[in-house]
C-alpha cells in the first residue's frame, strides 16, 4: 500500500481503534449507555432542548457528542 493509502484508511478506523483501547485500558465498554440524574438551571435546559431540535438529536446524544468531542 502506499502511504496514502495508509493514511486513508487509518483516518476511517482511528475511532474503532479508539474505543478498544480505551476497552483495553479501563475494561469498560465504553459505548454502553450509562443512565444519570442531575439538575440543570431553566435556562440551560432550555438551550439544550433547542439545541437538539436544531441538530436532530436527541438531547442525551447532543450531551455526549458536546462533551467526547468539545463541542
Amino acid at each position: 500500500m502506499r502511504s496514502k493509502d495508509i493514511e486513508r484508511v487509518m483516518k476511517r478506523v482511528r475511532p474503532f481503534a479508539e474505543i478498544l483501547e480505551d476497552y483495553d485500558r479501563t475494561g469498560v465498554w465504553p459505548l454502553r449507555k450509562v443512565r444519570k440524574n442531575f439538575t440543570l438551571e431553566a435556562r440551560a435546559a432550555s438551550r439544550l432542548e433547542k439545541l437538539a431540535k436544531e441538530r436532530g438529536l436527541s438531547q442525551s446524544d447532543l450531551l455526549d457528542e458536546m462533551i467526547l468531542e468539545g463541542k
